[in-house]
């Protein structure tokens, strides 16, 4: 869902929290000492989750155009092995229990 839904009563909240701090940015302007740092210090967690979902938003779009990669990996023995190779082991070791299993029970 694109958008959530929110309830009345997480509305108030909402636009009683934002009332109260545009009440601190309006002491902020009249040069109240506490006011200023308050403003500055709730503007910069902003700034830093702008900044943040930007970064996310660029890597997941660089993401996308790149496409995932399937690197190599080495085993404990030393041999190489990518991830296509452990999907297919894994396909291959749940086809072979189902099989035993149905053996076992008939």
């Amino acid at each position: 869902m694109l958008i959530p839904r929110f309830s009345l009563r997480t509305s108030l909240i909402l636009l009683t929290v934002c009332a109260f701090f545009f009440l601190v940015m309006g002491r902020a302007t009249r040069g109240d000492a506490w006011a200023i740092v308050v403003t500055f210090a709730v503007l910069s967690v902003l700034f830093a989750f702008i900044v943040q979902a930007m970064f996310y938003l660029l890597a997941r779009t660089f993401g996308k155009i790149v496409g995932a990669q399937i690197s190599p990996a080495k085993t404990s023995q030393g041999g190489i092995q990518s991830s296509i190779d452990v999907l297919k082991s894994t396909e291959l070791d749940s086809v072979k229990h189902q099989e035993t299993s149905r053996s076992d029970s008939l």
